[in-house]
């Protein structure tokens, strides 16, 4: 972070990339260190489906934050995320196993596809 900022590059939002939640604790001393509102400190923690992401950063406040920064504000930004919930329900309880093929020019390259 040091190097960044040296460098003129000051954060607006941290998200903290980790396994459990991070502490208000951490959060308030990686809001110190770099100068940044504890608010715009985000835990950005594992998910048992990718489907739930989105919430999970809504309710750290990433899009709040966001959103405040750019000025952003009235009824038409408001975020319902009802239909997304939806979603990771169906997602969840879904029952059928769904077989995906690809055909691919460059499969034997190591990053072109995972197996």
């Amino acid at each position: 972070m040091t190097e960044l900022r040296s460098r003129g590059i000051q954060p607006d939002v941290i998200v903290c990339r980790s396994d459990v939640t991070i502490s208000d604790a951490m959060k308030y001393k990686i809001s110190l260190l770099c100068d940044v509102p504890i608010t715009a400190v985000i835990s950005a923690v594992d998910a048992a489906s990718i489907y739930e992401i989105p919430v999970l950063l809504h309710e750290e406040g990433l899009d709040a934050n966001v959103c405040s920064i750019l000025r952003l504000d009235g009824p038409e930004y408001a975020i319902d995320l009802a239909p997304w919930k939806q979603v990771i329900s169906r997602v969840g309880t879904a029952t059928e196993v769904v077989r995906i093929g690809m055909i691919g020019k460059y499969i034997d390259l190591p990053d072109a596809y995972s197996r």
